[in-house]
């Protein structure tokens, strides 16, 4: 269950990987919310919302966020982040066990193998299809994907030139930039972004796989896929509770942030420029994501937001609107120590964040407009009949125009109904001018 006020922050430990057998195991899961990471004369122990030990399995992890995935149908804004060292299995945890080819799993075996996202997918529409069935919601998703890679931001879902040849990493150089911007409330969005209307949990993971094809990743000693941007993937939802009958609309935000991973500097590997750049760019940005969560809880008067696109875009989800869930990964190795270390400060920092998730609910104005014209049209029809005006030759607003007239003196049934009618036509007048 998301925290109401707070950033919920979980653990998950992965399991040993071949090249780590060589490696003392360094981290102790003491239950279900404590963690130790130890070496020799080294210790540190802390608790958390959840912790997953290794044996977890991916629906262990994602049934412990269902809730908060959920309450974006309820309009409540909510962002999933997966935070930790390079290797650690943020990308595995988000997406699941074939990494970021979401279309290539087992069939028989992809439910099992999925991550958080696709998850978190199928249960959005089949939450929604339940909406509209039983309680005649109508309900919107639209989609996008983007990545920052070394402190640019670019639209995972827009064409490039194809044919080109070289690195992969070349197509970041042919998209557009894209930048940051704030609404009149303070909220973050991305001008020229491209935005997808989805029907379907496959038609989102069709979009995801298009996308992962573009996402920026390298081979490093720590992982042989490893994601050198991070990625967002960002639903909006938009719901109207009874086919928009009251009046009222629900918009709300699912943020799927999947970061690259913190990297140290290895000194015995001869790097290429491009790759030093990458590494700089990743370890900035995150360490500006660090200031900005810890000027939150320190309650400091200035909060860092501008210092990266990273931050600037989950200005929201960070100490704003939203329920927030971060998940931080961890190596079992005792190789990882610091790395696990610095991994498990940044979950205590972010454990004290206080956000203010409220529902996010407006009026509609084109269902208004809609419910008060179909009102003037019954009480015009009402007027009518009491009137007889069907057989006066006259039909529609000119026989409900003549019933006025014949009944000014009449009856308290049709005066009632008269001003009942002007009532409703100058509250209409008055939603129509403040469109205008």
């Amino acid at each position: 269950m998301p925290k109401d006020g707070g950033v919920q922050v979980v653990v998950r430990v992965r399991p040993m990987l071949a090249r780590e057998l060589a490696f003392d195991n360094a981290v102790e899961v003491v239950s279900d919310t404590e963690v130790v990471v130890f070496k020799q004369d080294q210790e540190f122990a802390s608790a958390y919302d959840h912790v997953f030990p290794e044996t977890a399995s991916q629906e262990d992890v994602y049934a412990h966020i269902k809730d908060g995935v959920l309450s974006a149908l309820a309009g409540y804004n909510f962002t999933i982040l997966a935070y930790g060292q390079t290797g650690t299995g943020k990308t595995h945890t988000m997406m699941g066990d074939h990494g970021t080819d979401v279309l290539e799993a087992d069939p028989h075996k992809q439910r099992a193998a999925f991550g958080i996202v696709p998850r978190a997918l199928h249960d959005i529409f089949r939450q929604a299809k339940t909406l509209q069935e039983r309680e005649g919601a109508s309900v919107n998703v639209v989609a996008s994907y983007m990545e920052i890679y070394n402190e640019r931001l670019y639209d995972l879902l827009q064409p490039y030139k194809k044919g080109h040849k070289g690195d992969p990493l070349d197509i970041q150089k042919r998209k557009e930039l894209l930048e940051v911007r704030e609404d009149p409330n303070g909220s973050t969005y991305v001008p020229n972004l491209l935005a997808v209307k989805v029907k379907s949990y496959a038609s989102v993971l069709q979009l995801l796989s298009k996308g992962n094809r573009n996402r920026a990743v390298r081979h490093t000693e720590m992982n042989i896929h490893s994601s050198r941007s991070h990625a967002i993937l960002q639903l909006v939802l938009e719901q109207w509770p009874q086919g928009g009958r009251e009046g009222r609309v629900l918009r709300s935000k699912l943020n799927f942030v999947d970061l690259a991973g913190s990297e140290r500097w290895n000194t015995k590997v001869d790097m290429q420029a491009e790759r030093i750049s990458e590494l700089t760019s990743i370890n900035s940005s995150l360490s500006a994501l660090a200031s900005v969560v810890a000027a939150l809880t320190e309650g400091r008067p200035h909060v860092p937001y501008r210092d990266s696109k990273l931050t600037h875009l989950l200005q929201d989800s960070l100490g704003g609107n939203c329920r927030t869930t971060i998940v931080s990964t961890l190596s079992p190795s005792v190789d990882a120590f610091d790395e696990s270390v610095s991994t498990l400060k940044f979950a205590d920092r972010a454990t004290a964040i206080g956000n203010n998730p409220v529902v996010n609910t407006s009026r509609d104005m084109s269902s208004v407009l809609a419910i008060k014209e179909r009102e003037i049209q019954r009480l015009r029809s009402m007027l009518a009949q009491m009137a007889g005006a069907g057989g006066s030759g006259t039909s529609g607003g000119g026989a409900a125009e003549g019933a006025l007239d014949e009944m000014e003196g009449g009856g308290s049934g049709a005066a009632q109904l008269k001003e009942e009618l002007e009532a409703t036509r100058r509250a209409l007048e008055m939603e129509r001018a403040l469109r205008t």
